[in-house]
């Protein structure tokens, strides 16, 4: 009885010890595998900087000797506002009936992509009457670069020929246009657009 008993507390025990032995061992396999999953974990950072460009055009190089001078007329050229290079003023006075006069100026892309200047499209041009209706009191002729690239320079004129006749007709008349510059490759509307201003004002006179 006693060699039975003795030998059933042995079994007892002995399984006792397989149920530690497979839990140890499932506790360091686990253990292993976080291991091992740790070492074969990695994470990728990417970072990314963009740059846009700039489209700036502007006028240039404005001096008096920008438009000729005239026995009997008086021109001149200048910025409409000294700290905005956009706008050109043009000013023409005792100018005779049929007399043309041209200004000429530099345009800068002073940006850093090519542009592109759009035809111009004049927004105000002064009339006068006659028996024959209302005429334009001068006709304007723009001579403009097609494109411009970044860093480089292109000349412009401007040319107005006065129909006013300080006889039937006298007074000032008046010049506005705008000349819409895009980035060389746009499509529509929605890029970038930088626009310059030409505006002026003509006196017609007897002498």
């Amino acid at each position: 009885m006693r060699r039975v008993k003795g030998l059933g507390l042995r079994q007892h025990n002995t399984g006792r010890w397989q149920v530690l032995i497979i839990a140890v061992t499932l506790t360091i396999a686990v253990g292993l595998m976080g291991a091992t999953m740790a070492q074969w974990s990695d994470t990728i950072y990417a970072h990314e900087e963009v740059s846009t460009g700039q489209l700036e055009v502007q006028f240039s190089n404005i001096t008096d000797n920008c438009c000729p001078s005239h026995a009997r007329m008086s021109a001149a050229i200048n910025r409409i506002d000294a700290s905005d290079n956009h706008q050109l003023y043009i000013t023409i006075d005792k100018a005779l009936h049929t007399n043309e006069f041209t200004c000429s100026f530099e345009l800068s892309n002073t940006g850093t992509v090519p542009i592109r200047l759009a035809s111009p499209t004049i927004t105000r041009l002064d009339r006068y009457w006659t028996i024959l209706g209302y005429r334009d009191a001068m006709d304007v002729y723009f001579n403009l670069p097609n494109s411009i690239d970044p860093g480089q320079t292109a000349y412009g004129t401007v040319t107005i020929h006065n129909n006013a006749s300080a006889i039937l007709t006298p007074g000032t008349y008046y010049l506005e246009a705008v000349v819409p510059c895009y980035q060389w490759n746009q499509v529509n509307e929605q890029w970038w657009e930088d626009t310059l201003h030409i505006d002026g004002q003509l006196t017609a006179s007897l002498f």
